[in-house]
């Protein structure tokens, strides 16, 4: 799921952050983020889709003040764990690795997503 995303939405480059709800079940205290985004799909001839990114098993999160536009999320597997951070530390124009101050980002177990449409809002 992670690679199709790299892949399919150019590392969510330039998407726009419309929405993102938080979860807790209290049964067993497991959280889960669903961000909402409008993202361009490299493979669909770089069309604008609203895309739902869900989050599962999430181990840790930090939501500051998100600005709205990410320039490239860096999104990667390390052990177990997947790392999103929408707002990464860029060198050399391409190379991303992860602010530990960034206004987002999610650590979690299992990332999931859903088109919700081919018509985007802006």
């Amino acid at each position: 799921m992670l690679e199709q995303i790299v892949r399919d939405y150019y590392n969510l480059s330039d998407s726009l952050l419309l929405e993102v709800g938080i979860t807790n079940s209290i049964k067993n205290n497991n959280y889960q983020i669903k961000v909402l985004l409008q993202s361009m799909n490299r493979e669909k001839n770089n069309s604008w889709e609203i895309i739902e990114l869900i989050f599962k098993g999430v181990e840790n999160f930090r939501i500051v003040k998100p600005t709205g536009v990410t320039n490239a999320a860096l999104l990667k597997k390390y052990g177990t764990d997947i790392i999103v951070d929408f707002y990464p530390l860029f060198y050399n124009d391409s190379y991303l690795i992860e602010d530990l101050n960034s206004d987002f980002c999610i650590n979690c177990k299992d990332l999931d997503f859903r088109l919700v449409t081919n018509q985007p809002i802006y």
